[in-house]
């Protein structure tokens, strides 16, 4: 899936470095796969009615946004990114794009 073949760069987000290299990585990734989006292949395989695959997707998006927040709250003591950004929405933010470019 997606999330997976972000590591290991999603979970060092620590630089703006490592910051370039993943947002390389997941424009690569979309260039590559073209129309054939695997978030959108598994929820439209899936469907809404499988509560037992909505939980599972639900739990993967809380574990990319939560890395996300982690590093934007390590680059924020770093004094890389302002300290009154919200980590968790600026995290949501970043997966809606990431969702909305499928």
């Amino acid at each position: 899936m997606v999330h997976r073949d972000q590591q290991p760069e999603l979970s060092s987000l620590n630089s703006w470095g490592a910051w370039r290299s993943w947002r390389d990585k997941v424009v690569e990734r979309y260039r590559d796969q073209g129309p054939d989006c695997p978030l959108n292949a598994v929820m439209g395989q899936l469907g809404p009615a499988s509560k037992g695959a909505q939980a599972v997707v639900r739990e993967l998006y809380a574990q990319w946004q939560g890395e996300l927040a982690a590093g934007i709250r390590c680059m924020q003591s770093q004094g890389g990114i302002e300290p009154a950004l919200d980590a968790e929405r600026g995290a949501r933010a970043l997966l809606a794009g990431i969702q909305g470019a499928c």
